[in-house]
């Protein structure tokens, strides 16, 4: 039996990708990264296909830093925690332009296979609801049967081949999760669509064939969310999103891109038949391209005359559109700021949960005997859930992530150093040493554990961090992933909560969480906060606002530990 912990996910999606993406990762000091990735999806090859290739980028000298080139395997290394978070499989088209399609029956779903059955928890442990948008989705019926937006047998042997490869790395090659189910093992969450329960039962499928008990899995409504945005909850957020929009529109309507723009939609004007002022429709390039990448991916035919150039330049304007409003551009004035409002709380559960794992393992827990904290936590959300996480990562988004798009946070434990490592460790990097000798987070300075280091893939294939070293481009260690990488945008739900109930103000600034290094923030959108003990703001200083302080590590392990078998 699977145990279910409390708290985590949801929000419905726009698309996915049809042949490629490119996804350059940039660094907050501007170190460019490149990773480039090839996914091509049919019946018959439905697994996604990546390559990643890296380049560039060093750690600064002051900053901690892996001595000699670290293998994980057995012999040097522990697999701690694994964190996957996914996005949903194939589908049918989302957009009510059905003229987009006009012709093509979607005749493609129904089960692919006997899936593990789920029982579907709110984030207090009861039954969970029904979600609205979902509900709309389901009753609305396309030509040839199935739903609109309804995962088809095509993602649900997307979702099936990613819990194979999980079964592959995890228990087969590291032999860090047991052959067969076992409670406290796993934990998951989904966001409350039809799609997303579906895709994390053909996952789970993959991972533990056979299961025939039900399996618990959180799920919350959109207020609760965090696997998406949600502007209701927080309309300071919709007004960062707005602006950024704004933003977006007089890029496209500057000279130098106005009229390539408007030769393409020229061009899908007369191959689609667009109805007069198509263009106008908000998000219409997104329809487009969610059009084509259902289209593409089941096998159906695309409009004739429609070129490769074309459909990577709808491809590249759709991922901007979308992106502009859901995650900016660090270097973009709302970026981080919108980031931290959308993804802060995913952001803070994830390094909760590594934090918790990390101080288990220091205790000499394993979590592999029914132990509090869950060993795989599993996260299925959207492509709204991908495209954000990768931009916080640093990532500077040009394609759209293909259907079963995958993020996996691994934790690490290095064996002990011997001797002779220890001291060129502590030689090396004596000053974060001892900044860092009493943080969960960081490594270890007794002879008995060894640093606890990340590792995140995208696709499966691993990425290489800012922050790295040449030696070891794909690894962080705990405490650097954490101040690096993650705390410009890491609110805990307390936090995002006063956060979002704020009065907005021009004159003052967004919350900064404690670590951020406040550089790329510009933000002229800010939260006051009335009444007694409001701090006040001085002109151009980032000074945030009471209650939007980071949580120490000791108050986010507290947190963790209070919700076993860890935070969802």
């Amino acid at each position: 039996m699977l145990l279910a912990p409390k708290g985590i996910i949801q929000h419905h999606s726009s698309t996915g990708l049809g042949t490629a993406i490119h996804t350059h990762c940039t660094s907050r000091m501007q170190r460019r990264i490149v990773l480039g990735a090839a996914a091509a999806f049919s019946a018959a090859t439905f697994a996604a296909r990546t390559h990643a290739t890296a380049e560039g980028s060093q750690a600064p000298a002051s900053q901690q830093s892996l001595s000699g080139q670290v293998q994980l395997d057995r012999r040097n290394a522990q697999l701690r925690l694994v964190q996957v978070v996914f996005r949903h499989g194939a589908r049918t088209p989302l957009t009510d332009a059905s003229y987009l399609w006009e012709g093509q029956a979607w005749n493609v779903g129904g089960p692919a296979y006997k899936a593990v059955p789920l029982q579907l928890l709110d984030v207090n442990g009861g039954p969970a609801g029904t979600n609205e948008h979902d509900q709309q989705q389901i009753h609305k019926r396309l030509p040839g049967g199935t739903s609109k937006g309804e995962l088809t047998k095509l993602g649900q042997l997307q979702a099936l081949e990613l819990g194979y490869w999980l079964r592959q790395q995890y228990i087969d090659t590291h032999g860090f999760l047991p052959a067969s189910l076992q409670p406290g093992v796993v934990a998951a969450r989904t966001t409350n669509f039809s799609r997303t329960r579906a895709t994390l039962a053909g996952v789970l499928t993959g991972l533990y064939p056979g299961v025939t008990q039900p399996i618990p899995v959180v799920t919350s409504g959109d207020l609760d969310e965090v696997l998406y945005a949600d502007t209701k909850r927080c309309p300071h957020l919709k007004v960062l999103m707005k602006a950024s929009e704004a933003m977006l529109k007089a890029r496209w309507d500057s000279p130098g891109r106005a009229e390539g723009i408007r030769q393409l939609q020229q061009q899908l004007t007369q191959l689609l038949n667009l109805p007069e002022g198509a263009w106008e429709k908000r998000w219409m390039m997104s329809d487009v391209h969610d059009a084509f990448t259902s289209l593409a991916a089941h096998g159906k035919e695309l409009p004739l005359g429609l070129t490769e150039e074309m459909k990577e330049a709808v491809d590249r304007l759709a991922t901007e559109e979308i992106s502009a409003f859901i995650c900016p551009a660090l270097v973009d004035e709302h970026g981080q700021a919108v980031l931290r409002l959308s993804m802060g709380r995913l952001l803070d559960i994830l390094l909760a949960n590594m934090e918790a794992a990390a101080a288990a393992g220091q205790a000499g827990s394993s979590g592999s005997d029914g132990s509090s904290h869950a060993k795989l936590m599993m996260f299925s959300g959207h492509d709204s859930t991908i495209m954000p996480l990768l931009t916080a990562l640093g990532c500077d988004l040009e394609r759209w992530p293909p259907y079963i798009s995958n993020l996996v946070f691994e934790l690490w434990e290095l064996k002990p150093p011997t001797p002779c490592m220890r001291n060129n460790m502590a030689a090396g990097n004596a000053a974060a040493a001892s900044s860092s000798s009493s943080s969960s987070s960081s490594s270890s300075s007794g002879e008995g554990a060894g640093p606890f280091v990340v590792r995140v893939l995208y696709n499966k294939q691993p990425l290489r961090l800012q922050g790295s070293t040449e030696a070891n481009p794909t690894l962080l260690e705990l405490g650097t992933f954490k101040h690096e990488v993650l705390a410009p945008f890491i609110l805990s739900e307390e936090q995002h909560a006063q956060a979002c109930s704020m009065p907005i103000s021009h004159d003052t600034s967004l919350p900064h969480p404690e670590g951020g290094d406040g550089q790329h923030s510009g933000d002229e959108f800010s939260m006051a906060s009335g009444g007694a003990g409001q701090q006040q703001q001085q002109q151009g200083e980032l000074q945030p606002p009471p209650g939007t302080q980071a949580l120490s590590p000791t108050e986010r392990q507290g947190t963790a530990n209070r919700q076993p078998p860890g935070k969802l």
